[in-house]
């Protein structure tokens, strides 16, 4: 797996924004759900190489076929704390790509600005996630839970 820089990046949104301006946002959103795809994908091998202390451990094909939601599941099950409300998020936008690649065989898709614009912020928050993982995963564990403590002290005090 080639390793990207930060020009490759730069281009690649460079990309995104010129189909946006163009109003091809279909492109766009083909564009950065692919990006997603590829951030949640990272994220999970080397969540479970660090888990597993292995850093040569090869994912199986089928553990690679699964998909978004699960694999943000087994992430957030090997320590690597993902908020519910981005998980749920991006199983929602992943159920309507599913939806809209259907609907494509058919010529009858619209995928707006708003679309884009949502999926673009999940994007930026999933490769965040990556970075700091790449930096120092046992530090970004450590803030992730802190995080999911006191979201679930927030949800247990609405409750009451």
């Amino acid at each position: 797996m080639s390793t990207r820089t930060y020009k490759d990046y730069k281009e690649f949104f460079e990309k995104v924004n010129e189909e946006n301006d163009k109003k091809n946002y279909h492109h766009s959103y083909i564009l950065l759900f692919s990006f997603l795809e590829n951030r949640i994908q990272r994220l999970f091998v080397e969540q479970l190489k660090h888990r597993s202390g292995r850093s040569d451990l090869k994912v199986k094909k089928d553990a690679n076929r699964q998909s978004l939601f699960w694999k943000l599941k087994k992430i957030d099950s090997g320590g690597l704390v993902i908020p519910k409300s981005i998980i749920e998020n991006i199983s929602n936008l992943s159920m309507k790509r599913n939806e809209w690649v259907h609907r494509a065989l058919f010529n009858v898709i619209k995928v707006t600005k708003k679309d884009v614009d949502e999926l673009y912020e999940i994007c930026r928050t999933i490769n965040k996630i990556r970075e700091k993982q790449k930096k120092n995963p046992k530090k970004l564990e450590e803030s992730m839970k802190v995080k999911k403590s006191i979201e679930d002290k927030r949800k247990a005090l609405r409750l009451t």
